[in-house]
């Protein structure tokens, strides 16, 4: 069975920890990778002064990371029991999704 897990979070060093710490938990079930998936940058630009100075801009981005993690392990009820876990100690700013590409969606 493979499973799938999505991170993606605004805060690089968060996610970069997290993926390591959930690698090394899944680990021990079955064979994992990691892998890095393209950073979104999302850019904006705003006017200084809306009445004179048209030229005078200002640019911001938001850049947000994802991480792919594969688990291909045998032991589908520990799986589940430790991606319920993994869920409920997820860093305030990390979003996470679950997949199984089997049967059923594992949430």
């Amino acid at each position: 069975m493979v499973y799938k897990i999505y991170l993606t979070s605004q805060n690089i060093i968060v996610l970069e920890n997290f993926s390591i710490k959930i690698q090394k938990i899944l680990n021990l079930i079955g064979s994992t990778v990691l892998l890095r998936l393209p950073t979104k940058v999302q850019k904006t630009t705003v006017l200084r002064s809306p009445h004179v100075n048209k030229k005078s801009r200002e640019q911001f981005e938001i850049r947000t990371y994802k991480r792919l993690i594969q688990i291909k392990t045998n032991k589908n009820g520990l799986m589940v029991i430790l991606l319920n876990k993994i869920n409920k100690r997820i860093p305030q700013n990390i979003l996470i999704r679950e997949i199984y590409t089997g049967n059923h969606l594992v949430k």
